[in-house]
C-alpha cells in the first residue's frame, strides 16, 4: 500500500510541475502574474476648469482577472441598456508631474507629486472603461482617459497565445 501511495504522490507532483511549466495554477487556471498585466498611463481630465492644482497623468495596471471583470461588467451594461457601472477601485495613481516624462520635477515634488484621492472608482461602459476619483477634501472630480475594452481583449488574447 505504501508503494502505491508513493506512486500517486509522485504522479500528483509531476502533474503539478507540468501545470506550472504550462503557466497554470494547481486548479488548472492560468497564473496571474505581472507578466499577465497591462499598465496604462493617460492624461487626466478634470470637471472644473477653474481649479489649477490638478494631476496631469494617471497610471493604473490591469491584470487578467480585472480585464475579465471589466468584460463581464461591460456585458451587463450592454444587456441592461445602461450608460455605465461603477465599482470602488483604488489602483489608479494620479500624479502632478509624470515620473517617466518629467522625472526631475517628480522627484523635486517628492510625496506631494502623488495626489491623495477619495471615492476612487472603476467606470465601465459598454465599449470603454476609465477611472475617476475626487481630489481629497474637495469636490473636484478627476478622470482618466477612456480606454477601449476591445484593445484590452486583444492585449490579453495575444498574451495568451504567446504563452501557449
Amino acid at each position: 500500500m505504501a508503494i502505491k501511495s508513493g506512486i500517486r504522490n509522485v504522479d500528483r507532483f509531476a502533474q503539478q510541475r507540468e501545470a506550472q511549466d504550462a503557466g497554470l495554477n494547481g486548479d488548472g487556471k492560468r497564473k496571474i502574474t505581472m507578466d499577465n498585466s497591462k499598465t496604462f498611463r493617460t492624461e487626466v481630465c478634470c470637471d472644473n476648469d477653474n481649479y489649477n492644482d490638478t494631476p496631469t497623468v494617471v497610471e493604473f495596471t490591469i491584470e487578467e482577472a480585472t480585464a475579465a471583470e471589466i468584460i463581464r461588467l461591460a456585458a451587463i451594461v450592454k444587456a441592461n441598456d445602461l450608460y455605465k457601472v461603477e465599482k470602488f477601485d483604488y489602483r489608479a495613481r494620479y500624479f502632478r508631474h509624470d515620473p517617466e516624462e518629467d522625472p526631475e520635477d517628480a522627484k523635486l515634488a517628492g510625496e506631494e507629486n502623488e495626489f491623495r484621492t477619495e471615492a476612487d472608482v472603476l467606470n465601465v461602459g459598454d465599449r470603454e472603461f476609465w477611472f475617476s476619483a475626487y481630489i481629497k477634501h474637495t469636490d473636484i472630480r478627476i478622470l482618466s482617459e477612456q480606454q477601449r475594452i476591445d484593445d484590452l481583449v486583444r492585449h490579453f488574447a495575444s498574451e495568451g497565445e504567446a504563452t501557449s
